[in-house]
């Protein structure tokens, strides 16, 4: 089956749903007790016709396992999000504090921190972006009490990325509605 995309960007808003759903598959997978997790891992686990040979895993492995599953699909959304903005939006502009620009800053800092170390992400915060950022959550794309997300890269600078700096699977929500507003937005222009 081949898809066809009217438009680049609606080419990278489906690699956006892609990202974001490897995401909430990781999230819920962790959820399960140990005992659903060795069900489920005593076979090979088959997803979207990709055999993953995962069997007769012990609690350990399994935890490790989920635990990278979800390092790597966080990664690869930041990843997904900045090759997107890049493509359609062109250069990053970290001395506009637009919320387009500052949102493209903060993509940009986590797709750094997790790219350079997946497992323990850490901040390396360039002198240019060394500067307060702050996103308003724009009504359309709230689904939760979240509101802002805010960051002073001049502190963050070699700190380790808690996973409450995204407010977890709640804000890489909001942060995914976010990318696909600004992308369909710019479509219609």
């Amino acid at each position: 089956m081949t898809l066809i995309y009217t438009t680049e960007v609606d080419k990278k808003i489906k690699s956006l749903e892609i990202a974001f759903s490897l995401i909430e598959f990781s999230y819920r997978i962790q959820q399960l007790k140990i005992e659903e997790l060795q069900e489920l891992f005593a076979t090979e686990l088959q997803v979207k016709a990709i055999v993953l040979p995962i069997k007769n895993l012990n609690p350990r492995e399994i935890k490790a396992l989920l635990f990278n599953n979800i390092h790597s699909s966080i990664c690869s959304f930041w990843i997904t999000i900045d090759e997107a903005f890049d493509k359609i939006f062109g250069k990053k502009q970290p001395e506009n504090y637009s919320f387009r620009s500052s949102f493209r800053t903060i993509i940009y800092m986590y797709r750094c921190a997790f790219s350079h170390e997946i497992s323990e992400p850490k901040w390396y915060i360039k002198d240019q972006y060394r500067k307060k950022y702050e996103l308003v959550v724009p009504d359309e794309c709230r689904e939760t009490g979240i509101a802002r997300f805010e960051y002073d890269f001049k502190t963050l600078h070699l700190q380790n990325v808690e996973i409450a700096s995204f407010k977890g699977l709640a804000g890489l929500k909001i942060l995914f509605n976010i990318a696909c507003k600004l992308l369909k937005d710019q479509n219609q222009l």
